[in-house]
């Protein structure tokens, strides 16, 4: 009996894990691909999330809401982190708190009125990041926008700042990484948000330092990948430079790397301002 529970919830984890990882098309190239965000060893060096009904108020509040993607190497600590470093180095020393609604559901499948509803209206958050928009993973499609900018509004009302996460490319897919990044432009066009141009920096790396790999599983970020993505956020969130930054000696990214990702991170954002469409 025992055993047969166990087998039933781990099914039940993997057709979790499966559901963040899928967009939408029938011919869904990243089904192959859908591996967990735990299928290497989590390289993460923060600790758990601080439950925001606990957690002291700080001068960054960050919420974001995704899925296996937003939690991968828990990001939105290691971009709370990187708010911290860059405060210190100028002297400020502003603190700043992350959280992360995660679900399996797209962003058209949550409830307005439910559980991140709640999450949205019950802290002060300055900042509320969004990522799971449907998209066509083969470009044939197209899914409707309007919950995405839904949401976009009740963020906007409850006075924090709505940034919008369009997902990396798959390893090896050169067109990806545009089409999703003009996707959410789009949607900032019709109602007022940022778009952190994450896509675009994962492709200007991939042109530039080829050498460096930014995949754990063809889907998923490692944690140069991560990285990249924190930056990009980083300066996103706060307007100061990813370039400013000293290097982070509590994760497993060799220094010469950093370098190299805050140099393509602060370029793309200079061609591509994150927050033209806000406010």
């Amino acid at each position: 009996m025992l055993k047969t529970i166990s087998q039933m919830g781990s099914i039940l984890i993997l057709l979790f894990l499966v559901s963040c990882n899928q967009n939408t098309d029938s011919d869904n190239s990243n089904d192959s691909q859908a591996l967990s965000s735990s299928s290497e060893e989590d390289t993460s060096p923060f600790p758990q999330y601080v439950s925001p009904s606990t957690a002291a108020k700080a001068d960054w509040e960050l919420l974001f809401i995704g899925n296996s993607h937003t939690a991968q190497n828990r990001l939105p600590l290691l971009v709370a982190s990187l708010i911290e470093l860059g405060s210190q180095t100028r002297g400020e020393h502003s603190t700043a708190y992350a959280y992360l609604d995660i679900s399996a559901m797209f962003l058209d499948e949550r409830s307005t009125s439910g559980r991140t509803y709640k999450q949205i209206k019950d802290r002060g958050w300055t900042h509320i990041v969004l990522q799971g928009q449907k998209y066509s993973t083969t470009g044939l499609y197209t899914y409707p926008t309007d919950i995405t900018e839904e949401w976009i509004n009740i963020i906007t009302e409850h006075a924090a700042t709505p940034i919008l996460f369009p997902e990396h490319p798959r390893e090896g897919n050169g067109e990806e990484g545009l089409r999703v990044h003009n996707l959410h432009v789009d949607i900032a066009y019709r109602v007022s948000a940022c778009v952190a141009p994450i896509s675009l920096a994962w492709d200007l790396s991939r042109e530039r330092y080829p050498e460096i790999r930014l995949h754990s599983d063809g889907n998923h970020a490692n944690m140069n990948g991560t990285l990249l993505t924190a930056y990009i956020f980083y300066e996103t969130i706060t307007g100061f430079s990813a370039r400013e930054l000293p290097a982070v000696e509590t994760i497993a990214v060799e220094v010469a790397t950093q370098l190299k990702l805050k140099t393509v991170a602060a370029e793309i954002l200079y061609l591509h301002p994150p927050c033209l469409n806000y406010p």
